[in-house]
């Protein structure tokens, strides 16, 4: 090798070790500021009877992007839905998941706008995927569209952690905590 070869590798070693570097700074700032709003929502989350008092105060609904058997989705996360997170009859045949559990013929739910829409039953469970944290989840099948609706006491479960004003959700599940970006 010559001499100038190794000069120009050492040059770009140290370029790369700098890059490396400052990644690993930024990453840990962005953990240390995680764990921080972590710790913040546990010493709070005690203060709630239960999960509908979480979002009392304020109603949202904003979405997300995951995996369900291992398909890309995007969710939509409301705090309007309460029981059980559900899917259209459509979503539950593309991500492969079948009725386990049957509703009686005349099973029905209000939606938003007051409208009564048919429900079909429950699906096997399966994973939802947030990043790397898998959560294992049931749906509640409904005729219509309006795509897949995460309910109020999966994020509880999760001790789900909405910051509109970043536009991020945190999760956590088995001690792994997960920051992803929202679209409201």
């Amino acid at each position: 090798m010559s001499r100038k070869f190794e000069k120009n590798r050492g040059i770009e070693l140290k370029k790369k070790d700098r890059q490396l570097k400052n990644e690993n700074e930024k990453l840990t700032k962005d953990l240390e500021l995680l764990k921080e709003e972590y710790e913040n929502f546990k010493k709070n989350i005690n203060n709630f009877k239960d999960y509908n008092d979480i979002f009392a105060q304020r109603r949202f609904s904003c979405k997300c992007d995951v995996k369900i058997n291992g398909k890309s989705e995007r969710i939509t996360l409301d705090s309007g839905c309460s029981g059980l997170s559900s899917m259209c009859y459509d979503d539950m045949i593309k991500l492969n998941l079948k009725i386990i559990e049957n509703y009686p013929e005349d099973a029905e739910s209000k939606i938003a706008s007051g409208k009564k829409i048919k429900l079909f039953g429950e699906t096997n469970s399966t994973i939802i995927e947030f990043q790397d944290i898998k959560i294992p989840i049931t749906f509640r099948v409904r005729e219509g569209t309006g795509g897949i609706l995460i309910d109020i006491r999966f994020l509880y479960e999760t001790k789900a952690m909405l910051n509109f004003e970043k536009n991020t959700l945190v999760l956590s599940w088995n001690e792994k905590i997960v920051k992803q970006t929202l679209y409201i």
